[in-house]
Order: C-alpha cells, then sequence, then structure tokens
C-alpha cells in the first residue's frame, strides 16, 4: 500500500482506503501507516495504565481522528469529542465519523 502513496498524487480530504471494513480518511501520502503506529502503542500503553471503563474522551486538536478512532474501539459506549482547527484536515475527521452517534466533531 505504501508503494501505492509514492506513485500518485494525495489529496487531504478526499483519500482514503478501507480497513477493518471502514472508509478511513487520511492525512499523508503513507496511508495509515500512523494509524497502525498509533493504535500499537497507545493500545498497549492505555492497558499498561489500566484504563477502562471511560464515559468521555476528548480529543483536542484530534487531526484525522487516529487517537478518536482507537478510543472508539477501545471504549465503545464512551462519548468522544473531537476538535480539529484546520479546515482542510477536519473535512477528513468529519467523513471519518459521519456515521457515528457517540462522536462529535468540531471544527475549532
Amino acid at each position: 500500500m505504501l508503494l501505492k502513496h509514492f506513485l500518485i498524487k494525495f489529496e487531504l480530504g478526499k483519500d482514503f482506503c478501507w480497513f477493518d471494513k471502514k472508509r478511513i480518511y487520511y492525512d499523508t501520502r503513507f496511508g495509515l501507516a500512523g494509524y497502525q503506529s498509533l493504535l500499537s502503542r497507545l493500545q498497549n500503553l492505555i492497558k499498561l495504565a489500566g484504563i477502562h471503563n471511560v464515559g468521555t474522551v476528548i480529543d483536542v486538536g484530534a487531526n484525522v481522528g487516529f487517537f478518536s478512532m482507537l478510543c472508539r474501539d477501545l471504549f465503545p459506549k464512551s462519548k468522544v469529542y473531537s476538535f480539529e482547527p484546520i479546515p482542510k484536515t477536519f473535512q477528513c475527521l468529519e467523513n471519518n465519523f459521519r456515521d457515528d452517534k457517540n462522536t462529535k466533531v468540531f471544527n475549532l
């Protein structure tokens, strides 16, 4: 998949790929490499810290929402609030949570 991104033009807000039966909009020409790295590191840290039964997650500077996605997967009953100030990046964040009723995204 990485090779594909070196050969074609990347467009923030338009480019996506399918991951775990979900359409994921990403923020660099490297696709989901950042998301996969974040998943493995932060998921381990959250488990090591013994964090569970989370009711609310606030993701400030959410970028395209990779951390919010991780929290959504780990804590499916929680409310997630994601804030991203950059309009084009926010477009990806909004697309990533379009069908998620428990995640609210804000462009500010």
